[in-house]
């Protein structure tokens, strides 16, 4: 087992102990902050900002789309991690075994 499948196995492990549902708020909120910032950088710059921008009904849709983005990648990040650390663990217990 190489020095960065350790580090791996060590901080998924860390990960994990803050359960499921918080590391995808936590993770997919980040996400999402970063996603609001970066599109409406996007529209400021290429002069895409709609009219209505500033209203509640644009906001709402906005934090709406970037929450199922944020949700969406937290949910995906945690499976494919978990999915990750599962095939080192086998990994690391066949190394053991030989």
């Amino acid at each position: 087992m190489t020095e960065r499948d350790l580090k791996v196995l060590k901080n998924w492990e860390e990960k994990q102990k803050m359960g499921k549902w918080k590391y995808i708020a936590i993770y997919g909120s980040f996400f999402m902050l970063l996603m609001l910032i970066f599109r409406n950088i996007g529209d400021y710059f290429s002069d895409k900002l709609p009219l209505d921008f500033f209203t509640i009904q644009n906001i709402l849709k906005q934090i709406v789309s970037a929450g199922i983005a944020g949700l969406s990648y937290g949910l995906i990040s945690w499976f494919m991690n978990q999915r990750t650390y599962k095939k080192l663990i086998i990994k690391q217990t066949n190394e053991g075994n030989s």
